[in-house]
């Protein structure tokens, strides 16, 4: 027998997959039956959500071709978490002319205080220093790889932001990734970039909880442990970026600026204004 009469869309599919997922008739049934284990209903859920994951991968839209400004394309998330977010404090791994540059631009980040950049290249240290003119609230520090043996002697739960775009060779930064997860309190965002990276997805799905940007080729990911807290607000952040793509220049950041002061505020309101679904039963 068929659900549908035509060939359903993604959306009717992965709503689908939401329903059946949610039915609290199927959670009673594993409840009272004496054939399923306690221990084995935690493996059921977990086989629902993997399956609607699924669902959503399969649907998901395609890459763009990888962006003239490869090394920009985190520029339009880091700027939206510092609009959404109250970020003061940030740990970098990896420095560079762009990641290190916004989260100093008092326009981007206005509530900055800190920014701890970790740097493996000696010969790259003083050029960022050079190009943020030795700014006062910039630590930057020469760590030779491994570059994540720093984590030791860091106390992470003082930071709000993890910023991890280190290393040139891919298995260096698998290793800071799966180093930071060991250790990543709950809460603190961390954001990689090249997400698109299969070695680097494989090492953050340690991480409870990933969001992904991929307006721009190369991908951006928000990973974290703990709550949906910041679900509404990254949502509104990758709506914003997507409906300005072709618009603004990646390192137009007062643009960007603009778009997410104007553009956040509104969407979280519309979204505060949806009415509650009425749970069943009522």
């Amino acid at each position: 027998m068929h659900l549908f009469s035509r060939a359903p869309t993604p959306t009717e599919l992965e709503c689908a997959a939401r329903e059946w997922q949610a039915q609290p008739v199927n959670l009673r049934i594993v409840n009272e039956s004496p054939r399923v284990k306690p221990s084995v209903q935690p493996l059921l859920l977990g086989g629902a959500r993997r399956a609607a994951r699924s669902l959503r991968n399969l649907f998901r839209r395609p890459l763009p071709s990888r962006h003239a400004n490869e090394y920009a394309t985190h520029l339009p998330v880091l700027v939206g978490l510092a609009q959404a977010l109250r970020i003061r404090r940030v740990l970098e791994f990896g420095s560079g002319y762009h990641s290190t540059r916004v989260f100093l631009n008092r326009s981007a980040f206005p509530e900055l205080v800190s920014l701890h950049s970790i740097e493996s290249d000696a010969e790259w240290i003083p050029k960022v220093r050079e190009a943020t003119h030795r700014e006062s609230r910039l630590l930057l520090k020469y760590v030779p790889e491994p570059i994540e043996s720093v984590l030791d002697d860091l106390a992470l739960e003082s930071y709000d932001l993890i910023f991890v775009d280190s290393s040139a060779e891919s298995s260096r930064r698998v290793a800071t990734i799966s180093a930071v997860a060991e250790r990543c309190p709950s809460l603190v965002l961390v954001v990689i970039h090249d997400f698109e990276n299969v070695m680097y997805r494989k090492a953050a799905k340690k991480f409870q909880r990933r969001f992904e940007f991929a307006a721009f080729n190369p991908c951006t990911a928000v990973v974290w442990y703990g709550g949906r807290k910041s679900h509404r607000a990254l949502k509104e952040i990758r709506k914003i970026i997507f409906r300005h793509a072709n618009e603004f220049a990646l390192n137009d950041v007062e643009a960007w600026c603009a778009a997410f002061q104007k553009e956040m505020k509104q969407g979280l309101a519309r979204e505060s204004e949806r009415p509650n679904p009425t749970p069943s039963g009522t």
